[in-house]
């Protein structure tokens, strides 16, 4: 009998169980395979994450001949507010990708594969990128560009951070405009290519167009206006000490407690000085020592080299350059290719949480919602199978001044 759609459509049933999706978006990022998963505060749309902000006024301390004690207080408590975007990364596979396939059974399974976990890793880069941004959607900022289809990018912001960490790639439906008005220049054109050039960053649309600093590019409908649809993110949770995160601002009397221990956005070059004393305003602050760095594979190059002219280091008594295994203070350093070379976090994890749905806990497909099988919803009124994951979270924190960042870092 011929090997068919349907019978393909069942191997890989069980081939792409759910818990092998939540496998394969976490474990090639461990940074967030650590971070605690729950919908313990979601309440339909939102998550209401419960925040201890101040301690009770009513302490007294007396003579022994006693007297009025100071009136009783309370626990002073809040609550942080999280709304759960929903990601999707959409796959479409042509009945003729299996029925022509060379090599037979094999090759038409790998068909499928290929877009399956290709679609996994895409949905996992961009929720990575929003997971280390800023919350706002803004991806890159533009340069002057005078009625071209080639885009120029900022080289002193986000702009060729982008395109090394493929966060802007041929394909991608893309708006840019201005941060008040999203769609100002252009309104979800395509990028055709990128030019991946530190000193000239720079991506091609289809149509000529004029650009300025002032406009920013963003995922075809990820914002409107100044409105984000994206997750909250380390800038601004770790990096930013006057940013509102969950609905708490620390710019408002009494919220002054809700930002980070200290952002460091004036040192250009990593120290000892610097790390030592971001790790020691966590301490002070939250009462307890940091437990996990995030930082850049340039920085940990960085800190490798300024350890390396103090002390030997026995795992390179071989071989030099066993850079990614540096500590400090016993804390693992981890080095992430997806952070941008200029910044540098001092986190405690238990502190942060990906907030998800009740129903939806992870990376699921619309297949397995509606029943059927996985990567093989038909398109009606065409020749293609089509199928979507959907995963609804967001990046939440119950105490920001736990953490601390370096954000300014260049050499």
């Amino acid at each position: 009998m011929a090997q068919t759609v349907s019978n393909l459509s069942e191997v890989m049933k069980e081939v792409f169980t759910e818990d092998r999706l939540v496998k394969q978006f976490y474990d090639e990022q461990d940074w967030l395979n650590r971070v605690t998963k729950t919908s313990r505060w979601t309440e339909g749309r939102k998550a209401y994450v419960p925040i201890h902000k101040g301690r009770s006024g009513g302490y007294s301390v007396k003579p022994a001949a006693g007297g009025t004690l100071n009136s009783a207080d309370e626990q002073k408590v809040d609550h942080a507010e999280y709304t759960i975007p929903y990601h999707y990364q959409q796959i479409q596979t042509e009945v003729a990708a299996y029925n022509e396939a060379a090599g037979g059974e094999t090759a038409a399974v790998e068909a499928l594969v290929l877009e399956i976990e290709g679609g996994v890793q895409d949905l996992r880069n961009q929720i990575e990128r929003q997971f280390l941004g800023n919350g706002d959607a803004l991806i890159a900022q533009c340069t002057t560009s005078n009625n071209s289809t080639t885009v120029l990018l900022s080289t002193s912001g986000y702009g060729f951070d982008a395109i090394e960490r493929g966060w802007l790639y041929p394909g991608l439906p893309i708006d840019i405009g201005t941060t008040a008005n999203e769609v100002a220049v252009a309104d979800g054109v395509e990028i055709i290519d990128v030019v991946e050039t530190e000193s000239a960053p720079a991506i091609t649309v289809a149509a000529a167009i004029t650009t300025s600093s002032s406009h920013y590019i963003s995922i075809k409908d990820a914002r409107s206006g100044t409105t984000s649809y994206e997750t909250n993110g380390l800038r601004t949770i770790a990096g930013s000490t006057s940013t509102s995160i969950g609905g708490l601002d620390p710019d408002t009397a009494g919220e002054a407690f809700w930002k980070p221990a200290s952002v460091n956005a004036t040192d250009t070059v990593l120290s000892l000085n610097a790390i030592n004393s971001a790790a020691r305003a966590t301490h002070q602050k939250a009462g307890k020592k940091s437990s996990f760095h995030l930082t850049s594979l340039k920085q940990i190059q960085a800190l490798y080299e300024l350890l390396q002219n103090q002390v030997r280091f026995s795992a390179d008594s071989v071989s030099a350059g066993n850079v990614e295994t540096t500590k400090y203070n016993g804390n693992e350093v981890m080095a992430i290719p997806a952070v941008p070379g200029r910044e540098w976090y001092v986190l405690n994890l238990d502190d942060l949480a990906i907030i998800h749905g009740k129903k939806i806990t992870g990376p699921t497909w619309f297949s397995k919602i509606q029943g059927s099988n996985t990567g093989s919803i038909w398109s009606v009124g065409t020749t293609a199978l089509v199928d979507s994951l959907v995963y609804p979270c967001n990046l939440g924190v119950r105490r920001r001044n736990s953490s601390a960042s370096l954000t300014t870092l260049t050499a």
